[in-house]
C-alpha cells in the first residue's frame, strides 16, 4: 500500500503477501487492505520513503493491539527503507509470526470479550525533524508480551482464527544512540493490513469476495 512518498507491505519469505480489498480514505492518510496468513510462518513490514530526501519520519508497529517497535529515517537517509520485523522491549527481543489463536468450547468464556484490534497489523507514520542522544536501551522490567488468552470459538468466528505470536526471546545488539522525533504539523499516515487465515473467505457483499 502506498500513502503519498511513503508505502509499507507485509513480507513473509522474501515475498510481499497480495493485498485485498485496498482502500484509502478521502484525506489520503489511511489506507487499508486484507492479506492471507499462515499459522508458523514468520513476517516483516517494509516500510519505505520513496524520495532520497524529506521531513524525518517514525514508523511504530504494532499487531492486535501490541505496540511492537519503532524506527526512523532521516531528513536524508540514503537507506529510504525500514525492515520492522520483530517485538522489542529493551535489550531483548522476539521475531513476530501468524500462529493459531488459543479457542475453546468451553461455556464460560462466552462473555469474555475479545480485543477490538485481533487480526490487526498496524504501522503509523509521523513526520518532523530528530534529534540524537548517546545511550543504550534499558533491560526491560517485564517478560515479552505473548499471546495467553483463550477465547470462545464462537465470539471470534466471525472475525479471525490466527493471531500474531512471537518467536523465542534473545538478547539483541542495542545501538548507541538513541532519537526522538519533534512532530511537524503533518497528519500522522495509517496503514492497517488486516489478516485472515489462508483458505478462509472475506465476504464484503452477497456478489463479492475474495479467497486467502
Amino acid at each position: 500500500m502506498r500513502l503519498g512518498d511513503f508505502s509499507a507491505h507485509v513480507v513473509v519469505e522474501g515475498e510481499e503477501l497480495n493485498e485485498y480489498e485496498l482502500t484509502v480514505n478521502s484525506s489520503g492518510t489511511q489506507a487499508t487492505c486484507w492479506i492471507g496468513s499462515e499459522a508458523g510462518k514468520k513476517f516483516s513490514v517494509i516500510w519505505k520513503r520513496h524520495s532520497p530526501e524529506g521531513p524525518a519520519s517514525e514508523a511504530r508497529l504494532t499487531v492486535d493491539g501490541i505496540g511492537c517497535v519503532c524506527k526512523a529515517l532521516h531528513e536524508t537517509s540514503r537507506t529510504g527503507a525500514k525492515n520492522l520485523s520483530k517485538m522489542i522491549r529493551g535489550t531483548k527481543d522476539r521475531d513476530l509470526m501468524f500462529c493459531d489463536l488459543q479457542l475453546s468450547d468451553d461455556e464460560a468464556l462466552l462473555g469474555k470479550s475479545v480485543p477490538s484490534h485481533l487480526g490487526e497489523i498496524t504501522l503509523r507514520v509521523v513526520r518532523g525533524s530528530i534529534s540524537y542522544r548517546r545511550g543504550k536501551a534499558k533491560a526491560p522490567g517485564t517478560a515479552l508480551t505473548s499471546h495467553a488468552n483463550i477465547y470462545h470459538e464462537k465470539s471470534v468466528k466471525k472475525l479471525t482464527t490466527h493471531c500474531v505470536g512471537f518467536g523465542p526471546e534473545r538478547e539483541r545488539n542495542c545501538p548507541a544512540w538513541t532519537w526522538r522525533l519533534k512532530k511537524n504539523q503533518d497528519p500522522p499516515l495509517e496503514f492497517f493490513f488486516k489478516y485472515r487465515p489462508i483458505g478462509k473467505r472475506h465476504c464484503t457483499s452477497t456478489s463479492s469476495y475474495h479467497p486467502f
